[in-house]
């Protein structure tokens, strides 16, 4: 029997001395990571760092910021997003001549321009230069200020504003502009257009329409009608306005819209 007490002794002499030290060996790891967490803390914010991804904090390393500001440059042109547009608007006149407004529109990202021909005035053009900000989400919005040149006819700058706002089915659009002429302030007017849009289906529109403009003079400060659009599946839009219905000064715009 002493023989195994013996053994039985021994084996928890050694059971006691591995413990403490497997013990004593966590406890400094725990410690080492302790104070490399506690440097990391403790290490002061450097504006050169890039944000780390989650869960790589341990290999950030200090960019180049000339280098990033290029890579941001370059990743902001790549995916701007670049869309062209054109439309063509026909007035049917009842009592002057029928005349077309085309009207060209380039955007690249936040940058808005454009240019209209028969919009301020007959025989008159225009270029316009705007910058955009839009944002929502239940209702969103878009708002453009911009400014232009008038040449032709009529000359003179033009600074406006195109604007929307849209929530579920329903949209509100204006665009206005003050033009100044260059020659002859009596010329100075404000011309604008409200729409107030409903989509009873997804490819039809609906909208209440009021323009204020030199272009049509109707003897009538704000002239008011009907728009009705169709939406084509290639993104064209046909659209047909009824101006003055009521009156015997009444008008009819057809417009076709395609955008890239």
């Amino acid at each position: 029997m002493a023989p195994r007490y013996a053994a039985f002794a021994a084996l928890l002499t050694l059971f006691a001395h591995i413990g403490p030290t497997h013990a004593a060996s966590h406890d400094d790891d725990e410690e080492d990571e302790d104070e490399d967490e506690a440097e990391v803390v403790e290490a002061p914010a450097s504006p050169d760092l890039v944000p780390p991804a989650a869960g790589a904090a341990a290999t950030a390393k200090p960019a180049d910021p000339a280098t990033t500001k290029e890579d941001e440059a370059g990743d902001t042109a790549d995916t701007a997003e670049t869309a062209l547009g054109l439309s063509l608007s026909y007035y049917a006149m009842r009592s002057e001549a029928d005349f077309l407004t085309p009207v060209l529109t380039l955007d690249r990202g936040a940058l808005h321009l454009e240019t209209r021909y028969n919009y301020e005035a007959i025989h008159t053009g225009s270029f316009f230069v705007g910058y955009t900000f839009s944002g929502g989400d239940a209702v969103s919005f878009s708002i453009t200020p911009i400014l232009g040149a008038v040449y032709g006819d009529n000359s003179g700058v033009a600074p406006g504003l195109e604007a929307s706002v849209s929530w579920k089915d329903f949209d509100f659009y204006t665009e206005s502009e003050y033009y100044i002429d260059h020659h002859n302030h009596h010329r100075n007017y404000l011309t604008a257009w409200n729409e107030i849009g409903w989509r009873p289906i997804p490819p039809l529109r609906l909208a209440l329409v009021t323009q204020r403009t030199r272009t049509v003079d109707e003897g009538r400060d704000v002239q008011r009608g009907a728009l009705l659009q169709w939406t084509l599946k290639r993104g064209a839009t046909l659209g047909i306005n009824f101006f003055n219905p009521t009156s015997e000064r009444r008008y009819t715009i057809a417009s076709v819209a395609v955008q890239y």
